[in-house]
């Protein structure tokens, strides 16, 4: 999922509810944009590709070691 700057900072104030359940974890950021994934994005496993999703997310989040904007408690 992509959000805005204020998009994001709203969700985290409990302004803005972009999905019905679940939270959405950042999976990296830019100046412009703050990128997340959906945490039930493989709650099926007959969804096909939810595994190499996975991967992906992992190995991008491995090479790009920068801090969230809203670090995990």
């Amino acid at each position: 999922m992509v959000f805005t700057h204020k998009q994001w900072n709203e969700e985290h104030q409990g302004r803005f509810f972009p999905y019905a359940g679940g939270v959405i974890g950042e999976i990296w950021h830019n100046r412009k944009y703050v990128f997340g994934e959906y945490s039930r994005y493989n709650a099926y496993d007959e969804v096909k590709g939810w595994k190499e999703a996975d991967d992906i997310i992992a190995t991008n989040c491995a090479a790009h070691n920068e801090p969230t904007l809203y670090p995990n408690p």
